[in-house]
């Protein structure tokens, strides 16, 4: 076998290993609030396209209206314990920043997230999941009865284990260099 062909193996390992499909369902809300929990008083839950265009998708979003005091978009995902994960994700105000609000719970990661007036912004953090199912929570606040924040493109991704990663490569390396030893 060629260098070049082993080579191209190691590449194609490291890609699989980093690649993988999101822990999110619907993530970009095509399929309306499947998979998602939504808890709002006395507004409601949508996911639609009246609003700005979709940031990610064919046209849907989440949206959170008129809903005073709080409300809750929350989904529980697959983790392992003491393993790290990436979530990204993009929201939107429309224009109606505070008293409007958005905050994040998952893992080890929680806090208000900055609100911009009236363009997608993107969020990205890393947290550690402390068993085998980890909530992710959006919190909203709208107050006043006025304003709405969308949420669109949700993506949760395992952080993956650079020691096996790195023990493949070295591993189809040293199956290279011992091929070449023997010419």
């Amino acid at each position: 076998m060629k260098l070049h062909t082993l080579v191209a193996a190691a590449v194609a390992t490291l890609a699989a290993a980093s690649s993988q499909a999101s822990l999110v369902t619907n993530g970009s809300f095509e399929s309306g609030l499947t998979g998602w929990s939504c808890i709002a008083s006395p507004g409601g839950c949508f996911a639609g396209d009246q609003g700005p265009p979709a940031q990610d998708g064919v046209a849907y979003f989440y949206g959170f209206d008129n809903s005073p005091p709080a409300g809750v978009l929350s989904q529980a995902l697959t983790t392992e314990a003491g393993a790290s994960y990436t979530i990204s994700f993009y929201f939107n105000t429309n224009g109606s920043v505070p008293p409007n609000a958005l905050s994040l719970d998952v893992g080890d990661l929680t806090g208000p997230l900055a609100l911009v007036e009236g363009s997608w912004e993107h969020f990205t953090g890393t947290f550690t999941a402390a068993g085998a199912s980890t909530d992710l929570k959006l919190l909203f606040t709208t107050v006043g009865g006025t304003g709405t924040v969308w949420v669109d493109n949700v993506v949760v991704d395992r952080i993956p284990e650079p020691t096996g990663v790195a023990l493949a490569a070295l591993g189809l390396l040293g199956l290279a260099a011992t091929r070449r030893s023997r010419r």
